[in-house]
This record gives structure tokens, sequence and C-alpha cells, in this order.
């Protein structure tokens, strides 16, 4: 009879065994299948516009004033300075 009880105590591990590695199967795929869902589905993230102190308006013209200003306003700008802020966030830009 012991003989009897080993082989059930035996067969009993291996039902539990059995059964917790269908169970962790079971798991897996539900995951990558959830996952695989989750990836095809369309995103509901919104995207913002970034925000500058800038206009992005181009001014209307309706005087030879009007052109004026903006022809002072075009030859006042600093572009060397421009250049130089550019150039610096290409090489903040390379360094990830």
């Amino acid at each position: 009879m012991n003989n009897q009880k080993t082989e059930t105590g035996s067969t009993g591990a291996k039902n539990i065994a059995m059964v917790a590695i269908i169970g962790l199967v079971i798991l897996i795929v539900l995951a990558v299948a959830w996952f695989s869902i989750k990836s095809l589905s369309p995103s509901t993230t919104t995207t913002t516009t970034p925000t500058t102190t800038a206009s992005q308006a181009v001014p209307e013209i309706k005087s030879d004033a009007d052109l004026g200003k903006l022809e002072n306003e075009l030859n006042t700008t600093d572009l060397d300075g421009l250049t130089k802020e550019l150039d610096q966030n290409d090489k903040d830009a390379a360094e990830f």
C-alpha cells in the first residue's frame, strides 16, 4: 500500500504542477492578446500645439506705412543671433 500512496502523491503533485503551468500559459496568451489589441486600436492621446511668444499671423498691409514698418522690422532682426541659437539647438539635439 505504501507504493500506491507514493504514486498517488506524485500523481497529485504532477496534476497541481500541470494545472499551474496551464494557468500560466493561459495568462501569457491573454496578456499578449491584450497588448496586441491595444497596439492596434487608434491612440486616444491628444496633441497640443506648441505655444510661442511670436505671433504666427501675418499682418495685413493696408498702407505704405505698414509696409515701411514691416521692412524696418525685417532689417532690424538679428539674424546672426538667430543663427547662433539654431546652431546651439543643433548641438544640443546631437547629444541625444
